[in-house]
Parts: C-alpha cells; sequence; structure tokens
C-alpha cells in the first residue's frame, strides 16, 4: 500500500505542476493568435489605404494571405474558442468583428512608424516567405500597440 500511495501522490504532484504550464501554453497561443489576427488586418487596411495613395500592394497582400491561409485560420479558430468561451457562442462574430475594427481604426489613417512602400516591401517579403521567423516576428515589429479584445471587455 506503500508505494500505491508514493505513486498516486507523485502523480497528483505531476498533474499540478503541469496545470500552470498548459494554462500559460492555452494564453500564449491565444496571444499569438490575436497577433496574426491584427497583422492580418494591418496588413490588408494598408493595402487598401496605400492603393489609394497610389502605392498599391494588394496583389502582394492577396498573395500572402494565400500563403498564409492555413496560418491565419487557425488562428481565427483559436481566437473564435477563447471568444465563445468568454463571451458565448452568440457573441463570437461580433468580438472577432471588434477586434478587427479596433485594428483597422489604429492604422486605418497609416501606420505610425510605416510608409506605404514599407509596408508594400514587408508584405511582398512575407508572401515569398523571405522574413526570416515569419508571422510571429512580422508581427513582433510591425504591430505597434497591443490591442488585444482581453482590454476590450471591458467594453460589453
Amino acid at each position: 500500500m506503500g508505494i500505491f500511495r508514493y505513486v498516486a501522490t507523485g502523480l497528483a504532484a505531476v498533474t499540478a505542476l503541469s496545470a500552470p504550464v498548459q494554462a500559460s501554453a492555452a494564453s500564449s497561443d491565444l496571444q499569438r493568435a490575436e497577433k496574426l489576427q491584427q497583422l492580418d488586418v494591418l496588413l490588408m487596411v494598408s493595402s487598401l489605404r496605400c492603393r489609394q495613395a497610389g502605392s498599391d500592394f494588394t496583389t502582394a497582400y492577396d498573395h500572402f494571405s494565400e500563403v498564409y491561409a492555413t496560418e491565419l485560420s487557425e488562428a481565427r479558430s483559436v481566437l473564435e474558442a477563447d471568444y465563445a468561451r468568454r463571451f458565448g457562442t452568440n457573441s463570437v462574430s461580433f468580438a472577432v468583428d471588434r477586434l478587427n475594427t479596433r485594428v483597422a481604426s489604429t492604422y486605418g489613417e497609416g501606420h505610425p512608424a510605416f510608409d506605404c512602400a514599407e509596408l508594400g516591401e514587408a508584405t511582398r517579403a512575407l508572401a515569398s516567405h523571405s522574413v526570416p521567423g515569419g508571422l510571429d516576428d512580422a508581427a513582433d515589429h510591425l504591430l505597434t500597440t497591443e490591442l488585444a479584445l482581453v482590454d476590450l471587455a471591458g467594453d460589453y
């Protein structure tokens, strides 16, 4: 009976220790998903705005969207699952739209640090897979503020 108690205690300790790791991983996945969603919206809004300003990189954005379709779709699925858990299944689309609108509003008048030519160059580099670190590094470099929906939840 002593061995059983020892094994049970060990399993309980491992379970207790793994819970924070799992929670941390889930939080990290959500943060990544929010960043990738924001990056996608930033590039889309910028491509449309810059086209009007004479620096058209909509074709590069379309190619970027095709190249990263799976990764962007997975990020959106992570967001939707989290938003369904937090806000209810009926509010998922609203919550995603709210995040997208916030990002579009933030960058709709232009990026504070990059002009259209630089954003176009970044989009073309991403679309051709020539950015070391890919989407995560690009998001860290291009996004100027953290617009996580967590910050917006108080507005519900």
